[in-house]
C-alpha cells in the first residue's frame, strides 16, 4: 500500500504534521542508557562487592547486565532508583 496514494493514510500523515500529508513512520533510535562498572560503585552505594551481592541475591539491590563473558556492568538509572527508595525509606522513617 503506497502512503501517497491512500487518502486515509495522508490525513494521518497531515494530521501528525507531516507535509503535505506524506505518511512516513517514526523512527526513533534509542537514547544510550549511561552504565556503571562494579569499580564506580562503592562511590555511589557505599557497599562492600560482597553486600551488594548479597542485596543482589535478595532482589533489594539492581542487577548487573553482562555485557560480556567477563565484564557486568549496572544501569546508572537504576542505581539512582535505588538510592532514591533508600533516601523515601529513611524520609518515612521505615524500614527495609
Amino acid at each position: 500500500m503506497n502512503p501517497q496514494s491512500d487518502p486515509r493514510l495522508s490525513a494521518i500523515g497531515a494530521q501528525q504534521g507531516y507535509p503535505n500529508g506524506a505518511f512516513a513512520m517514526k523512527t526513533e533510535t534509542p537514547e544510550p542508557q549511561r552504565v556503571l562498572r562494579e569499580s564506580e560503585l562503592p562511590a555511589l552505594d557505599g557497599l562492600a562487592k560482597t553486600q551488594r551481592a548479597e542485596l543482589i541475591r535478595r532482589g533489594q539491590y539492581p542487577a548487573p547486565v553482562r555485557i560480556s563473558e567477563r565484564r557486568k556492568v549496572w544501569l546508572a538509572h537504576e542505581i539512582a532508583d535505588w538510592q532514591s527508595a533508600r533516601i523515601s525509606v529513611r524520609d518515612t522513617k521505615g524500614t527495609l
